[in-house]
């Protein structure tokens, strides 16, 4: 006879995918489209304008020097056109070096940081899903993706979504991590597995401190983290 259960199973699997497939690709491509179409002209937020220079810099091989001059900077350099910059994180201006490294424009600004707004999808929903259920994930991502203060961002260019994306990246890998230190007394933990993740977590903290240097204060909540997991290990 036919198997009814595993009919419906097939078909509720099947709505959950296409209702993810959906929420993580269809529509931010609608709604950064949308918002792109008719918001954006150019680049007009002064910490993307900054972000844009020091990336053609790069590319032209001035190092990471700045035209943004500050007066504390002049104490540093006397030289105005090649003027170190002390205060942006790197990773952010050196992607978008990368990026214009032939032709740059606002519209690649835009782009590169628009790329980062649907890439953090990826790990939010992993750990949303992981910590919760399908459902909550694509709640989650719904309200991600219609955030005004996220697509404002996204569209204007700036590096908080590239932050977004690693920060959300470091705790998927945090929660592997406790994962695979939470097992059974008569289970043996991965110690290699558990380096593996923990080396994971701090390069992408590494990475989200030269993205952001706000980020800095997240550094003692992933130090203990980290510290309480080894506990677990060594017991």
């Amino acid at each position: 006879g036919i198997d009814v259960h595993s009919d419906d199973n097939f078909n509720v699997r099947a709505k959950r995918i296409a209702i993810t497939i959906i929420l993580a690709f269809v529509l931010p491509a609608l709604v950064l489209g949308v918002v792109y179409k008719k918001q954006f002209q150019r680049i007009t937020d002064p910490t993307a304008m900054d972000m844009a220079q020091l990336a053609r810099n790069l590319g032209g091989g001035k190092g990471f020097t700045t035209y943004f001059i500050r007066p504390l900077q002049i104490t540093k350099s006397k030289d105005i056109a090649r003027m170190p910059d002390m205060v942006n994180p790197p990773l952010y201006p050196s992607f978008l070096a990368v990026v214009m490294a032939k032709s740059p424009s606002d519209k690649k600004v835009a782009a590169a940081s628009m790329f980062f707004f649907w890439l953090t999808i990826l790990p939010l929903f992993a750990l949303t899903r992981r910590l919760f259920n399908v459902r909550v994930a694509q709640l989650t991502i719904l309200a991600y993706v219609f955030s005004v203060m996220m697509i404002r961002m996204a569209v204007t260019g700036l590096p908080v979504t590239m932050a977004a994306f690693l920060f959300t990246t470091m705790c998927l890998a945090m929660y592997h991590l406790a994962q695979e230190t939470a097992v059974d007394e008569d289970t043996p933990i991965s110690t290699s597995k558990v380096a593996r993740f923990s080396a994971f977590s701090g390069a992408l903290y590494a990475l989200c401190y030269l993205t952001d240097y706000n980020l800095q204060l997240a550094l003692l909540p992933v130090l203990l983290f980290i510290w309480y997991v080894a506990g677990r290990v060594r017991k």
